[in-house]
């Protein structure tokens, strides 16, 4: 069997006759572990995953009681659920083509897309509603991004790297 090894200074994709160290995996196991979560996480730790819709909803008190632009965190709100939208639904389709290639491939596509949809949105905001609107956006969307990154490193060991069980 092909193996991908994942060692340091080792050519990606490239076939080994063995396993040394667990530095190899099998083509296909790196491929289905992919964005596969560990069952064995902490309840408060697996909380951390969505700590940004939290964060949303908590935001629109704030927004009222400050008196900033509505527009602006409805904005937000829209480009981050999209964001997690096509996010989720890239990895599936990424862990789905078995293909280390076609996994890279969507998942550049899908950080680059984003990326602009993001962009685009909060200049629509701020040239379509108002320049407030679009800074309430901006600013909220950072905090966001920053929050849900920060979360994303902390569960990041948790992120099953071995071979999933059958």
């Amino acid at each position: 069997r092909a193996a991908v090894c994942l060692g340091l200074g080792a050519r990606v994709g490239a076939p080994v006759p063995a396993f040394p160290a667990g530095r190899c995996a099998d083509r296909g196991a790196v491929a289905a572990a992919a964005g596969r979560r560990s069952e064995r996480m902490p309840e408060p730790l697996a909380m951390l995953r969505n700590v940004d819709l939290a964060l949303l909803a908590v935001a629109l008190p704030v927004f009222v009681l400050a008196d900033w632009p509505i527009a602006g965190w409805a904005g937000a709100v829209f480009v981050w659920l999209a964001w997690r939208f096509i996010a989720q639904w890239s990895e599936r389709k990424a862990q789905a083509s078995g293909d280390i290639k076609k996994m890279a491939s969507i998942m550049t596509a899908s950080m680059i897309g984003r990326g602009w949809l993001l962009a685009l949105t909060l200049l629509a905001i701020g040239l379509g509603i108002s320049d407030q609107a679009g800074l309430a956006a901006g600013v909220l969307l950072l905090v966001t991004f920053t929050v849900s990154f920060t979360a994303n490193l902390l569960l990041r060991p948790f992120d099953t790297p071995h071979q999933p069980t059958t």
